[in-house]
């Protein structure tokens, strides 16, 4: 994501735009999601994976003491999944208006990162860490919390253009009648319409199949 705000910082300004290690990653990640769909975000994102690992403990401790794990209503999803390109925009906005060096110290997946290097000289992201324990929060107690919600790349992602041959698709002649068996199992909780492929939501974690 650091190659999306070089980018938009650079367009801002009108400099020229250099392939650095950022941007190529940018460039290699969303040439990758249009062969494969999202494969990035089921098997490789990190911050993806510190979600499944903190929602697998909820779910065993709601397990231990036989209580029903916590779940978001339908229509609550509906329009918290778009909170994710508001947060795109926001940041890109930022970037491109040069302001967003002034939200330093306010960025979760600055600290996230920090810590994941093994640096802890944290004093200056107060409000960060604030944010990242909220979103390990929401991740204990929802599945795929920050994915489906806030995550700014996952926005981008999901508006790339997809290759035929990757894309899902359910073949409802061999389902047994008012099954949703795929659908209760998907991390995001992407509901598949009948006969519809897989959209730009689903993280091709392939649990479905």
């Amino acid at each position: 994501f650091s190659g999306v705000k070089y980018i938009a910082g650079q367009m801002g300004t009108g400099a020229q735009i250099e392939i650095t290690s950022f941007v190529l990653s940018l460039i290699i990640l969303c040439a990758s999601t249009v062969v494969f769909v999202r494969f990035f975000c089921g098997f490789a994102c990190a911050f993806g994976s510190l979600g499944d690992a903190l929602h697998a403990i909820y779910l065993k401790i709601c397990k231990k003491l036989k209580k029903k794990p916590v779940s978001l209503k339908k229509e609550w999803e509906q329009w918290l999944i778009l909170l994710k390109y508001v947060l795109l925009a926001g940041i890109v906005l930022a970037c491109f208006f040069g302001v967003y060096g002034n939200a330093r110290g306010t960025s979760p997946w600055d600290v996230f990162s920090m810590i994941h290097a093994g640096n802890f000289r944290l004093s200056a992201y107060k409000i960060g860490i604030a944010v990242l324990i909220l979103l390990m929060i929401g991740m204990a107690f929802i599945e795929r919390f920050f994915c489906r919600f806030f995550c700014p790349m996952g926005a981008i992602f999901a508006w790339l253009p997809v290759l035929p041959f990757s894309v899902l698709d359910r073949d409802r002649s061999n389902c047994i009648p008012k099954c949703r068996a795929c659908e209760i199992k998907c991390p995001v909780d992407y509901q598949i319409k009948r006969d519809q492929k897989n959209g730009g939501e689903c993280i091709h974690c392939m649990q479905c199949v």
